[in-house]
């Protein structure tokens, strides 16, 4: 092999590595497995890739934003990802350049937590939990909660009316 060339095994589990790099954490040199006769890949105990989502509410009459914030981690027990090869006997032109087919991912044992975080942040963006502003915003959310449930009540129960 020459250097800095990489072989078909080589290629083909690193790109199976990134792929699943987006959810889990993976190293493609944990990736073994004879991928020409198997069409599989096993691989156990792997480290959910930590996934943070922020929700914002901003409220501009006073500068402060309220955030939440859901934080995800976990470990999977057993990630199998399976394959059958397609090559020859394939008479349908249009999918003739597909080497793989019937690709499966199966996990087991998935075990994880979210965290909500919760922070009201001023114009500057410092935390503001503890000033006036902090909780002015919390009542401020808490009413407008309070009077969008009142109005869907008001809907449903067809007693909506203009006046």
């Amino acid at each position: 092999m020459v250097f800095g060339i990489k072989g078909p095994k080589e290629l083909l589990s690193t790109a199976i590595a990134n792929a699943l790099a987006e959810f889990f954490e993976v190293d493609a040199s944990k990736v073994e497995s004879n991928l020409l006769k198997d069409a599989k890949i096993v691989l156990n105990q792997v480290k959910l890739r930590t996934q943070k989502k922020e929700f914002t509410q901003q409220l501009h009459q006073h500068g402060t934003k309220a955030v939440v914030v859901a934080t995800t981690t976990g470990t999977v027990e057993q990630v199998t990802f399976s394959w059958a090869w397609s090559v020859g006997g394939n008479s349908d032109k249009k999918n003739s350049s597909n080497w793989v087919k019937d690709a499966t991912l199966t996990i087991q044992g998935l075990q994880f937590k979210t965290q909500l975080s919760y922070g009201v942040y001023d114009k500057e963006g410092q935390l503001a939990t503890t000033t006036a502003a902090a909780e002015k915003t919390t009542r401020i959310l808490r009413e407008r909660r309070k009077s969008k449930e009142k109005l869907e009540a008001l809907k449903r129960e067809g007693k909506l009316e203009a006046y």
